[in-house]
């Protein structure tokens, strides 16, 4: 066989083969090792704008806390206790307009649901445990809740009324 016009041998065809196969190699690296650079060089330029983002985010997580703090301050919280299968208070009255987060707190070992028809409210609250129930601002009226489980004797109902500035509970 001819080569360059030389006559070569095997050995020296697999040898030439290898340094081509070493020249593509280098290729390949050089080209991986520019595409690192111009990433970089991207990720620099990214990087400033990135830093533009995260403070943009952090004032508007800033203003979004202010605005959900402004919000609880016109929201009524109150807790709600289920002992022996029976709501302690029986009877909550509370402003108009304001939204409510109860806190109902299951004393019992035993599972029971929340439901209002009125609020338009199902909660499962296991056994020796609570849970969070949030109900839009009320109208003036009365809503009643039961424990589904336990509905004769787990009863209580929520009294708006205009008379009422704050929270007011009665058994």
């Amino acid at each position: 066989m001819f080569f360059c016009g030389v006559r070569c041998s095997a050995r020296c065809l697999v040898k030439k083969e290898i340094i081509n196969n070493m020249r593509v190699l280098y290729k390949k690296i050089a080209s991986f090792l520019f595409f690192i650079i111009d990433f970089f060089q991207d990720f620099t330029i990214g990087v400033k704008a990135l830093k533009k983002t995260l403070v943009s985010v952090f004032v508007f997580i800033i203003i979004l806390a202010c605005g959900i703090t402004a919000a609880e301050a016109d929201s009524i919280k109150l807790d709600l206790y289920l002992k022996d299968h029976k709501f302690s208070p029986e009877v909550i009255k509370l402003p108009p307009g304001k939204k409510v987060v109860i806190t109902l707190h299951n004393q019992d070992s035993t599972i029971e649901e929340f439901e209002s028809l009125d609020l338009k409210r199902e909660k499962i609250v296991l056994g020796n445990s609570s849970v969070k129930i949030i109900l839009a601002p009320l109208e003036v009226g009365e809503y009643k809740f039961f424990g589904e489980f336990h509905e004769d004797t787990a009863q209580g109902k929520i009294v708006v009324s205009e008379d009422v500035n704050d929270v007011q509970s009665g058994e």
